[in-house]
């Protein structure tokens, strides 16, 4: 009876622990193109120093930052695709949405954004990137979950088959934003 408790043991602990590691996997995945924008657009709603701007506003642009990696050309050509099929005539609060494909910081730089959203490939220039978004007060969005905890202030995704937005208080802070109570419940804090 002991060397059958022993057997059972020996199959199933590495059968639990195998299952462990493919659920804790991923815990974390990147929803679609088109949904990753709403949802970033969504939460502009609720920072009240957008918001607050918003008469001196004509148009909202949105900058996308890709490098020439072919995994960061598809995002862009995925996102450009995605906002002129379901956002190109849409408004926010009556004023046009604009997004434009950047690839080099000085756009960045120029101050023309109003949000930047960080497309894959470009990890190794997040520092200079938040450092130009800072600096011209552009929030920072990703829809790659892999970015969470570089700085951007906000992070778009799935958790668990469901959307989540995260956010980074001290960066958008730093980008001079300011969210509401009620966005902060919804979201999951990054730099707790």
């Amino acid at each position: 009876m002991l060397e059958l408790k022993k057997v059972i043991c020996i199959l199933l602990i590495p059968l639990f622990l195998l299952s462990g590691v493919v659920l804790a996997e991923k815990p974390f995945s990147d929803l679609p193109v088109d949904q990753q924008i709403l949802l970033i657009l969504t939460t502009l709603k609720y920072n009240k120093t957008f918001m607050n701007r918003l008469n001196d506003i004509k148009q909202i642009k949105i900058g996308f930052f890709h490098t020439h990696s072919p995994e960061s050309l598809k995002a862009r050509s995925e996102v450009i695709g995605a906002f002129e099929n379901t956002f190109k005539n849409k408004t926010f609060y009556s004023r046009p949405l604009v997004i434009e494909a950047i690839s080099d910081i000085s756009a960045i730089k120029s101050g023309r954004y109003h949000v930047l959203i960080v497309g894959p490939g470009s990890e190794a220039l997040i520092p200079e990137i938040l450092d130009a978004t800072r600096e011209n007060k552009i929030v920072s969005a990703t829809g790659v979950t892999e970015f969470m905890k570089t700085g951007i202030s906000l992070v778009v995704g799935l958790k668990e088959n469901m959307k989540f937005l995260g956010i980074n208080l001290k960066s958008s802070k730093q980008e001079n934003c300011r969210f509401s109570p009620t966005i902060l419940q919804l979201a999951l804090i990054l730099d707790k």
